[in-house]
């Protein structure tokens, strides 16, 4: 990515601005700029991970761009299609974990774009059947946080890209309630429907 630094030093500054493209859409000429030597680098170190490699389409035709890929999925294309993807398919490794800046960037954007609070994320829990009695619920809730919190399996799943998060069956049901309230509205203003 050097080469990348070098060709844009000779670009003259550019102060930040927000441009309306269209309702729900702006481009926020700059906003990375102040960054831009730390996102070079973070830039490097996924690559460094998953090299940028030119994807082949369905078709079999190979994509005129290289690209890689980091955080909980990354998008892939071969012959048998288009498709988000957990692994590397070049090394079969989980993608590398998304650097914070690059996290901490796109939230930033999404809120001076209008959609503060934005964020998004894969995340995983055990469900019971209703009725099932509190002893039981407490039980396997216990035995889940005992080896998700046990520092060799935190250590393994931290080096996946995982934010390891124990809790009580109460809090997940809490965070549930507030995804379900949050995408309840997104899926409401987009219009989106399920076919």
């Amino acid at each position: 990515m050097s080469g990348m630094a070098d060709l844009l030093e000779s670009l003259a500054p550019v102060e930040p601005v927000r441009e309306a493209l269209a309702p729900g859409a702006v481009l926020l000429r700059g906003r990375a700029l102040p960054v831009a030597a730390a996102l070079l680098a973070a830039v490097d170190s996924i690559a460094a991970q998953a090299p940028f490699r030119r994807m082949v389409t369905p078709g079999g035709f190979e994509m005129s761009v290289a690209m890689t890929n980091c955080g909980a999925a990354g998008w892939v294309t071969d012959r048998r299609g288009y498709r988000y993807d957990r692994r590397d398919p070049a090394s079969g490794l989980p993608w590398p974990p998304m650097p914070a800046l690059i996290h901490d960037l796109a939230a930033a954007a999404a809120a001076e774009a209008g959609f503060s609070g934005f964020d998004y994320y894969v995340f995983y829990g055990v469900m019971v059947p209703a009725g099932t009695p509190d002893a039981i619920v407490g039980a396997v809730n216990s035995a889940i946080d005992r080896v998700l919190l046990a520092p060799d399996m935190r250590k393994a799943l931290t080096e996946r890209g995982v934010d390891v998060r124990a809790g009580t069956p109460r809090q997940f049901y809490a965070f549930l309630a507030r995804e379900r309230a949050k995408w309840s509205v997104a899926v409401k203003e987009s219009g989106a429907t399920v076919d």
